[in-house]
C-alpha cells in the first residue's frame, strides 16, 4: 500500500497557506469577528461542525478549521490573540472532507 502521509501533508499546508494569505487580506477589510467562545459553540451546537485541524499561526493567532461530517459544510476561522479572544471567520463553504481513512495514518 503506498503511503500517502506526504501528499496529505503537502496539500494540509497548501490548504493552511491559502487560508492564512486569505486571513490577511480579510482582516483588513472588516472580517465578521465574534467572542471567539461564541463561535465554537455556535458551529458545535448549530451547525453540527468538529474541529478537524486546529494550529498556531506564525504571528501568533489559531487557525481553526470545523467539518460537519454528514452535510460536508465546513469553516475556517482564526482567533486573534487579544483579549477577549475574537474569533475571524475567514473562509466556509460546502463538500468538504478529510484525507485519511479513520484509524489510518496519523
Amino acid at each position: 500500500m503506498m503511503n500517502n502521509r506526504p501528499l496529505i501533508a503537502m496539500l494540509l499546508f497548501l490548504v493552511l497557506g491559502v487560508i492564512i494569505w486569505f486571513s490577511s487580506s480579510a482582516f483588513a477589510q472588516g472580517n465578521k469577528c465574534y467572542p471567539a467562545q461564541k463561535l465554537m459553540d455556535d458551529l458545535h451546537d448549530l451547525h453540527n461542525e468538529k474541529t478537524i485541524f486546529k494550529g498556531i499561526g506564525s504571528m501568533g493567532h489559531v487557525t481553526v478549521v470545523t467539518l460537519d461530517r454528514d452535510s460536508e459544510r465546513w469553516t475556517a476561522y482564526v482567533i486573534r490573540p487579544q483579549v477577549p479572544p475574537m474569533a475571524c471567520i475567514v473562509d466556509w463553504g460546502s463538500s468538504g472532507s478529510t484525507e485519511e481513512k479513520p484509524g489510518v495514518g496519523s
